[in-house]
């Protein structure tokens, strides 16, 4: 018999054809990002349980039949405050961060490591109140608890902010009478119907959208990079539906009109300004790419949640005379990454030499915020390394186009087409969502969780951070070849 849990209902709210999927024709699901989710969950449940004095903790990596076991035995003992509580009636499922016992009845808080208390938040209270009450559970109040951003480590206060949401819980729990049965009835059902809209993408991109839409990942007007809709409606009722059928001629941005150009010759499209923007790229010539986290709660001083804490940087580096060397740095457990990697980074920028990032803007503002931890000489090396970083993104975008681009300008997209031996995907870590959730817990000291030793865990970090590196060299390399072609 199928399940439901908040997740699934909540999907299953915006699309029930999903769910179904989820349950018939399960995809896998990326266990790093995953195990990464849960530890921050569960050290913000814990910094919660410290703040709060709350001392019944269920252990969320337990089996869900050992997590409600454990839960009926707290209420039986009259416990008053419980965290990772876990209810079920009739197949459905919930999970509540905090249950308090009042003599009204019980407060149920979510806690989130978030600044905003933001509606889908509201809507995971409203399914455990629901669940609760089926439980014989009275449930008096329901509550958010999000991040206050201006807390600090040290500063003494509280960094929980808790907003009342009672009302709204309330209204949504009338809702979910006639959705739950409706979900169960689905799932016991044939496959619905496809139904397309903002759900397929957002909050994230559904593992199931292109058995749903082919046809809209054939090289269609989709991947057209910023044409206006009035554009896409006009060529829409034209009845061209690939970009290779747009005709010449037709009114579209300059880098939609490569797209055009790269789909009709079947070839990579390249702006005669390739060449100019190619020049600012001197020798020497330092890659630079960094790896950061953004902890809702920061481990050190100084930092504010959510704020950007750069952790780990490769840098790859080419001479005159075309030696390419490789210099990393990456953080250790338990310290703050910031004095340190300041001092690095002032040790190997002392130079003359062009810096190459992909999307700079990041590099510029992480070199920018360090320069507030090292010595007056070193910040001042880092200030006049910002001015000589030179941004491959635009160089690309502006001037380059591959059909196997997709509409999509990612460091990961471009290597995929232009460099495909260089792919991500032979690495333990592939992402850079993945590489900020480990990195979160290697800095902690919890990443081994993950399963891997110290070394593996370490090598595959560095591995992917020197990737980002390596493929700027030679996509630069590449970009030359294709100015040389075209002349």
């Amino acid at each position: 018999m199928p399940t439901l849990n908040e997740q699934a209902v909540q999907t299953g709210n915006r699309c029930i054809r999903r769910i179904w999927l989820d349950e018939h024709d399960p995809k896998p699901r990326p266990s790093l990002w995953r195990i990464g989710r849960a530890l921050q969950q569960a050290d913000l449940l814990s910094h919660y349980a410290k703040t709060h004095k709350v001392t019944h903790l269920i252990d969320r990596h337990q089996p869900w039949s050992d997590r409600l076991a454990a839960t009926h035995r707290l209420l039986d003992d009259d416990a008053v405050d419980v965290i990772g509580a876990c209810f079920e009636s009739d197949g459905v499922r919930a999970t509540v961060d905090h249950i308090r016992r009042t003599d009204a009845g019980w407060v149920i808080s979510s806690v989130r490591g978030a600044a905003n208390a933001k509606s889908a938040y509201t809507g995971n209270l409203a399914y455990a109140m629901w669940v609760m009450r089926r439980c014989g559970l009275p449930v008096s109040e329901a509550q958010l608890v999000t991040i206050n951003s201006d807390w600090s480590r040290g500063a003494g206060d509280s960094p929980f902010v808790t907003k009342r949401v009672t009302t709204s819980a309330e209204t949504r729990c009338t809702h979910l009478d006639d959705l739950v049965p409706k979900l169960f009835a689905a799932l016991a059902s044939d496959i619905p119907e496809p139904t397309t809209g903002s759900h397929c993408q957002k909050p994230n991109v559904c593992p199931h959208l292109q058995e749903c839409q082919p046809s809209k990942h054939t090289r269609g007007l989709n991947e057209l990079y910023r044409v206006k809709a009035k554009v896409l409606r006009q060529l829409d009722a034209q009845g061209i539906s690939r970009i290779a059928d747009i005709p010449e001629g037709t009114a579209l941005p300059p880098v939609a009109e490569r797209q055009r150009q790269a789909h009709t010759s079947g070839k990579v499209a390249v702006s005669s300004k390739l060449k100019q923007a190619l020049a600012k790229v001197a020798r020497p010539t330092v890659y630079i790419d960094f790896e950061a986290i953004q902890p809702a709660l920061p481990p050190w001083p100084d930092a504010r949640p959510f704020g950007v804490i750069p952790v780990q940087v490769s840098m790859h580096t080419l001479d005159e005379e075309g030696h390419l060397q490789h210099f990393e740095w990456l953080a250790r457990p338990e310290s703050d990454p910031r004095p340190e990697l300041a001092s690095f980074l002032a040790k190997h920028l002392n130079t003359d030499a062009t810096l190459v990032a992909y999307h700079s803007s990041f590099e510029l503002s992480v070199l920018q915020k360090l320069e507030a931890f090292c010595s007056p000489e070193e910040a001042d090396i880092l200030t006049r390394a910002r001015a000589r970083v030179v941004d491959m993104l635009p160089m690309v975008r502006d001037n380059v186009y591959h059909p196997d681009f997709k509409g999509k300008f990612s460091l990961k997209s471009v290597v995929e087409a232009l460099l495909p031996d260089l792919s991500y995907r032979n690495l333990s870590v592939r992402r850079g969502d993945e590489a900020s959730l480990i990195l979160e817990a290697h800095c902690r000291g919890t990443a081994d969780a993950f399963g891997w030793t110290k070394e593996e865990r370490e090598r595959a970090l560095l591995a992917y951070c020197g990737r980002d590196t390596l493929v700027m060299v030679h996509l630069e390399a590449t970009l030359r070849e294709l100015v040389q072609s075209s002349e």
